[in-house]
C-alpha cells in the first residue's frame, strides 16, 4: 500500500499553491493602490518556494488516491484502502 507519490497531481499542486498566493498577492496590492496605502511588503520569493513545495508534498499525498480513481474504484472503496488504518484488524 503506496501513502505517497509522485505524478501528475504532484505536479498540478505544485503549480496551483503559489499561483493561488499570487493571486491573493495581486489583490491585496490592488487593495492598497485603491485606497492609497503602502503596498505589502511580503518576501514573495519565499513564499513562493514555500508554497511549491507545499503544494508538491500535498500533491504527492493524494497521488496515490488519484491513481486508485484511475483503475474505476469509487472514492470510499480508494480512501478505505488507502487509510493508515487499513488491514489491522486482519
Amino acid at each position: 500500500m503506496q501513502y505517497f507519490a509522485f505524478g501528475i497531481i504532484s505536479v498540478f499542486s505544485a503549480l496551483l499553491f503559489p499561483a493561488i498566493y499570487l493571486a491573493g498577492y495581486g489583490l491585496r496590492r490592488i487593495g492598497a493602490w485603491f485606497n492609497r496605502a503602502d503596498p505589502p511588503r511580503d518576501r514573495v520569493g519565499a513564499y513562493v518556494i514555500a508554497a511549491l513545495l507545499f503544494g508538491f508534498l500535498v500533491g504527492s499525498l493524494l497521488q496515490p488516491l488519484w491513481d486508485c480513481l484511475q483503475t474505476g474504484e469509487s472514492l470510499g472503496t480508494c480512501v478505505m484502502r488507502h487509510s493508515p488504518t487499513a488491514g489491522l484488524g486482519q
